[in-house]
Parts: C-alpha cells; structure tokens; sequence
C-alpha cells in the first residue's frame, strides 16, 4: 500500500506542476497598460477603460492566486512524500536532515497559501515570483 501511496503523491504533483507550468507560469499578474489620461476621453469611454483595468486587475490577482495555492499544493505533497518515502528507514542524523528541509517546504507552502489570501482578499499586490518555480 505504502508504494502505491507514493505513486499516488508523485502523480498528484506531477499534474499539478504541470498545470502550473502550462497556464500559470510567465503570464504576467495583471496588465502594465493603461491610458495616460482618461480626462481626454468622454464619460462613456472613461467608465468603460476603468472597468476594463479593473477586470485585468481581478484577472490577474486570479492568475497569481492559483498559481501560488497549486504550487504550495505541489510542494506540500512532496513534502508528504518525502517524509513516507523511507523515513523509518534512515539513520537518525539522515532523519534530522531531511526534518529540517521538509520544514523549511512546508514553511515555504504555508507562505504562499498565505500571501494568496492576501492577494485574493486585494491586501498584497499579485506577485508570484518570490515564492515558486516549477522544475
């Protein structure tokens, strides 16, 4: 059961990495184009550019939150497999070792849950690059 077990995590990040990857990974957060000055447009154009900046800003504090909850999602679960996969069968020294990398990933995951809440919550700006990439 244990080796299905592991099987069944190393899929699991396998498919969420690669989701990250091919629609998350390099999309920019939100739009850098905006109109310089909106005074020059009638009240019409002008309701119609700020809800189109407000759409590409929500659009991309989406973007940045599924990237940052599937990667913490894929850390964790390595972190899961690594702690499984032969724990009880390593020297205590090799224990400690991999106790104290594990711990500095699930830190690393719990940080970016975190600082998605707070992007989606509009309380930080929408930055992923601080927190993971995907290899």
């Amino acid at each position: 059961m244990k080796d299905h077990d592991l099987a069944t995590l190393m899929e699991a990040k396998s498919l969420l990495d690669g989701i990250v990857a091919s629609r998350y990974l390099g999309v920019p957060s939100s739009s850098t184009l905006q109109v310089a000055n909106l005074g020059q447009l009638s009240p019409a154009q002008q309701r119609a550019e700020l809800q189109l900046q407000l759409e590409e800003e929500l659009g991309g504090r989406v973007r940045a939150a599924i990237h940052l909850c599937l990667s913490a999602a894929s850390v964790a679960v390595e972190v899961g497999h690594a702690l499984m996969d032969k724990f009880s069968e390593i020297s205590g020294e090799e224990r400690a070792a991999l106790l104290a990398r594990c711990a500095e990933d699930a830190q690393a995951a719990s940080d970016a849950a975190h600082h998605a809440a707070a992007v989606l919550a509009q309380e930080e700006p929408p930055e992923t690059d601080a927190f993971f990439e995907i290899s």
